[in-house]
């Protein structure tokens, strides 16, 4: 898609507002719900920018997420891993599509196995806009009530690690559904250094560590609940080890950084 049929289409989208919606999917080896994915978007929000980046894969993702009606859909030509594709991703839209604070543009991550559904896409939206307070960062709040013990028991232990590690009430730590503001994007491409799924947990770091020189203030995040369809099996034990040490670098790295810039 050229730039005019781009800024086109962008105009305006299902509620008639100004700022733009781009929804970012990074995809590996999903091509047996990506489609699906890509049409529910669609479907919520017609003229929201969906962007596919195809993280390496091996089958058909990149073809039928452009049949499936992507905007965008950038390959990797190998795998380098969920925080890395993201990265990636947010460099994308900063240069390709000019993504600005003042455009009040909206970036929305989901994941691209059905596990987050489109329909809950309205709530993050509504959240971010609060006429009440500025909201920098909404996070989808998964319900884990049907998970196994041990995968509660997971995401209990990252979510209280999370609440010391980030100073501010985690509650649902891994999510990957999640809605921001440019400014916060920025900040992200400037301390996360995951290649994994350790992203989600460096951006609650940043969300509560990353101070504005002039306001001190931080960033102000917020939650809404999500309906989960059915439980990931992907990630493993090992993963939610490296998360933990993961958002652990990502606050050293925050804190070396703040106290150089005085």
């Amino acid at each position: 898609m050229n730039q005019k049929d781009f800024d086109e289409q962008m105009k305006k989208d299902l509620y008639g507002r100004k700022q733009r919606i781009f929804i970012v999917i990074p995809a590996k080896n999903e091509e047996k719900t990506i489609s699906d994915v890509i049409k529910g978007c669609r479907h919520v929000l017609p003229y929201a920018n969906i962007c596919v980046f195809d993280d390496g894969s091996t089958d058909t993702t990149s073809l039928i997420s452009k049949s499936s009606g992507a905007n965008d859909v950038i390959s990797n030509p190998i795998n380098l891993g969920k925080g890395a594709t993201l990265r990636y991703a947010f460099w994308w839209l900063l240069c390709n599509r000019n993504i600005s604070e003042l455009n009040n543009d909206i970036i929305i991550t989901m994941d691209s196995d059905g596990q987050h559904n489109p329909e809950d896409l309205p709530k993050l939206i509504e959240a971010m806009e609060n006429e009440e307070e500025v909201v920098d960062l909404v996070v989808g709040a998964r319900d884990t009530s049907d998970y196994p013990d041990y995968k509660k028991f997971g995401n209990k232990f990252l979510n209280i690690w999370g609440r010391v590690i980030s100073g501010f009430n985690v509650i649902d730590s891994e999510s990957g559904f999640r809605a921001f503001t440019v400014s916060f994007l920025k900040d992200v491409l400037r301390f996360s250094s995951s290649r994994r799924y350790a992203i989600e947990g460096e951006m609650n770091v940043i969300a509560g560590r990353v101070k504005d020189k002039v306001t001190r203030r931080g960033y102000n995040v917020k939650y809404v609940d999500i309906k989960t369809p059915y439980l990931r099996t992907g990630t493993k034990t090992i993963d939610g080890v490296m998360n933990a040490i993961g958002v652990t670098l990502c606050l050293t790295k925050i804190i070396l950084t703040q106290r150089l810039s005085r």
